[in-house]
């Protein structure tokens, strides 16, 4: 038995509709720069800045039986700062920002978290009791 490999050569026909539109400008514009910053060279020292990127869009098109549509959506974008990769005398290190907010979110979570835990723990004791 034989199996022979072929090639086929599709045509994908897309839509120019608006959702397709938003998608095509959106991802088309995404690359590695919007992560990885121009490099900045000084004293034989190397950095390059790291981000983080999110996106989000959203859209939708319809129309009635009279033939009669619509269209809508949106997007966002948002691009942080966490780090740079430094590179010296042929070592590459990356060096993460210190975000303070990040701080604040850690505590606001535990104090949350202390809380329920607390409160789940005082009702199993006051049920035992009871008994």
């Amino acid at each position: 038995m034989s199996t022979t490999n072929t090639t086929e050569t599709a045509t994908v026909e897309r839509s120019n509709s608006f959702l397709t539109r938003l998608i095509d400008r959106i991802t088309l514009g995404t690359n590695a720069r919007m992560i990885y910053g121009d490099p900045v060279e000084r004293d034989g020292v190397t950095v390059i800045p790291v981000g983080k990127v999110r996106w989000g869009l959203g859209g939708g098109e319809g129309g009635d039986v009279e033939g009669n549509g619509g269209s809508g959506g949106g997007g966002g974008i948002t691009v942080l700062p966490i780090g740079f990769i430094e590179i010296k005398n042929g070592l590459a290190r990356f060096k993460p920002i210190f975000d303070p907010a990040l701080i604040v979110q850690i505590i606001a979570a535990s104090a949350l978290t202390s809380l329920v835990l607390l409160t789940g723990a005082r009702r199993i004791v006051e049920a035992a009791r009871k008994k």
